[in-house]
């Protein structure tokens, strides 16, 4: 953890911060549904059990 500045909370690039998230953030939950399909698969293939089904 580092240490927070006041300096660095200021509006302007935190807004730039805010623009860049959502397009970064939809490529990252595409990368984790992708991952949640293949880890069960390649489980599966290599003969571990799968992990049970969430409700």
């Amino acid at each position: 953890m580092r240490n927070l500045y006041s300096d660095e909370l200021r509006p302007e690039p935190i807004r730039g911060l805010i623009h860049e998230l959502t397009p970064v953030w939809s490529a990252v939950q595409e990368d984790f549904a992708a991952f949640d399909t293949w880890l069960p698969a390649i489980a599966q293939t290599q003969g571990s059990p799968s992990r049970p089904e969430q409700t």
